[in-house]
C-alpha cells in the first residue's frame, strides 16, 4: 500500500478495479480519489471502518466478510454503475451514503449483516431493487420522500420489520412496490398508511404469510382509494390472498 500511495499522490480518478483485502488496515492511499471506474472491493479486511471522504462515482461497491468493520461512511458517493452489495460483516452496524442518488444497472443488496442496526440512503433516487434481507438487528432505513425515477420492478425485502422500529420514518413513498416479509409474525407494517393511496399504494403487493387482521391499520386509507382491489397480500407475487376491498370489508 505504501507504493500505492506514491502512484496515487497526483491521482484523483483511478481506471480499473481496486480490491482491499486482509493486510489492509489502512485507506490513506485512497483518500483523494473521486472516481473508481471499476470495482472497489472491501473483502475479509482488518479495517474497522471505512471512511472515503471524496470519493463521488464508482462502478460497483463490494463488502464481504469485513468481521471487524462496524462503519461504512462514504458522504459524497453519488452515483454507482452497477450495483452495491454488502454480505457477512458481522459486526457492521451503520451504513452512511446520504448523498447518494443513483444505482444506474442494478440495485442494492445488503444480506447477513448480524449487527446493522442504521441504513441512510436520505438521496436515492434512481435503482432497480432494495433487498435488505437477514439482517437481524435492522431497524432504521432512511430513504427519500420522493418517489424513485424508475418505477420498473422496484422491490424490497425483509427478513421481518422490527416492531416499534423507525423503519421508514421518513414516510418513504415508492411506485410499483413489491415487499416480501419472511418473518411475518414480527413485522409491523405501520409505515404503509404514509404512502400515498391512489399513486403507490394502489400498486403494493406485499408477500407473506400474514393475516387480514394485520392489515387493520390500513382501513381507512383504503376506504379512501378509487380502486383498492389493486393493493393485495399474497404469499407470493403471483397470487391474492386478500386485496384491500376484502381488508375494508374484514375489518369494519
Amino acid at each position: 500500500m505504501n507504493d500505492f500511495q506514491k502512484e496515487l499522490d497526483d491521482m484523483v480518478v483511478l481506471e480499473g478495479d481496486i480490491t482491499i483485502g486482509y493486510d489492509i488496515n489502512d485507506l490513506s492511499a485512497l483518500l483523494n480519489l473521486t472516481e473508481v471506474t471499476g470495482e472497489l472491493s472491501f473483502r475479509s479486511s482488518k479495517l474497522e471502518r471505512i471512511h472515503l471522504p471524496n470519493l463521488e462515482y464508482v462502478g460497483e461497491l463490494d463488502f464481504r466478510g469485513n468481521t471487524t468493520l462496524t462503519t461504512i461512511d462514504l458522504p459524497k458517493i453519488k452515483m454507482v454503475s452497477d450495483d452495491i452489495f454488502v454480505f457477512g460483516n458481522s459486526a457492521l452496524k451503520t451504513i452512511q451514503m446520504n448523498d447518494l442518488q443513483r444505482i444506474e444497472e442494478n440495485g442494492i443488496d445488503i444480506i447477513s449483516n448480524d449487527s446493522l442496526m442504521t441504513i441512510n440512503f436520505q438521496k436515492l433516487e434512481l435503482y432497480s431493487y432494495l433487498n435488505f434481507r437477514w439482517n437481524t438487528a435492522l431497524n432504521q432505513v432512511n430513504l427519500q420522500k420522493s418517489i424513485p425515477e424508475k418505477c420498473e420492478d422496484i422491490s424490497l425485502q425483509f427478513d421481518f420489520v422490527n416492531t416499534n422500529s423507525d423503519l421508514f420514518e421518513d414516510s418513504s413513498t415508492f411506485c410499483f412496490l413489491d415487499l416480501k416479509i419472511s418473518n411475518t409474525s414480527n413485522s409491523n407494517l405501520e409505515w404503509l398508511a404514509n404512502l400515498d393511496g391512489n399513486n403507490i399504494l394502489s400498486n403494493t403487493k406485499v408477500i407473506g404469510e400474514f393475516d387480514i387482521d394485520q392489515f387493520c391499520f390500513l382501513k381507512e386509507k383504503l376506504s379512501q382509494m378509487d380502486n383498492p382491489l389493486r393493493f393485495y397480500v399474497g404469499e407470493s407475487f403471483y397470487s391474492s390472498d386478500f386485496s384491500g376491498i376484502e381488508i375494508i370489508q374484514e375489518c369494519n
